[in-house]
């Protein structure tokens, strides 16, 4: 007997969930749906579950130092601000399956789930097209995942923090704003991290999630 897919939606707004479940289990009746107000709880799963990520109320991913590639299952970012969707192919390496822009997220939800249970990403093609070209540059297949790469190069847990944001595009400035902290924070947070990478740019932090 084949076990019911498992869904997982992730936000601190129960009103929010109940809306995407009652959505959803409409067209996915087969599905098992569960509400959670945390990522925690939600490591090991079984490579068909699907996990559904409120943004709005959650914040950046980044600040849980959530990298979907080491808790397996595909992890959809719901609720995508514009700067997101600049930093999606930084959100492709580190294992993101799927993102929805605000504006479109419950038109868009039952497509993005189809695509994502079949295997498939839910990306803009350019950004798909780019991440995989990186990928066959490198000759080599996606296998790291953030807590692999701080004990590599051995990153602080801030230091990983503001990795990931750094493979999402995010400019200093940005990082100070959302982690709170100085400006001059962030640089040393940086210079720190390029410096026990051996990475010469900011620009090549992102095949370290590949290579």
């Amino acid at each position: 007997m084949t076990l019911a897919r498992k869904v997982y939606v992730v936000s601190t707004d129960l009103g929010w969930s109940n809306l995407v479940i009652a959505g959803l289990s409409h067209s996915f009746k087969t599905y098992t749906f569960f509400t959670e107000n945390s990522v925690n709880d939600l490591w090991n799963l079984n490579s068909d579950d699907i996990v559904i990520y409120d943004r709005l109320t959650l914040g950046n991913p980044s600040i849980h130092l959530l990298s979907p590639m080491s808790r397996s299952g595909g992890w959809i970012l719901a609720n995508a601000s514009k700067q997101d969707l600049e930093g999606a192919q930084g959100l492709i390496y580190l294992g993101w399956c799927g993102i929805l822009e605000s504006d479109f997220t419950f038109e868009r939800l039952h497509k993005a789930v189809r695509m994502v249970a079949s295997g498939q990403l839910w990306f803009s093609r350019e950004d798909m097209s780019h991440s995989l070209r990186n990928i066959v540059r490198n000759q080599i297949q996606c296998s790291c995942s953030m807590e692999v790469l701080g004990l590599k190069y051995e990153l602080s847990s801030k230091e990983q923090k503001v990795f990931m944001y750094l493979v999402q595009g995010f400019s200093n400035k940005e990082i100070a704003e959302q982690l709170n902290v100085s400006l001059s924070t962030v640089k040393t947070h940086v210079s720190h991290i390029l410096s026990k990478t051996g990475k010469q740019s900011r620009a090549q932090l992102s095949l370290l999630m590949i290579e």
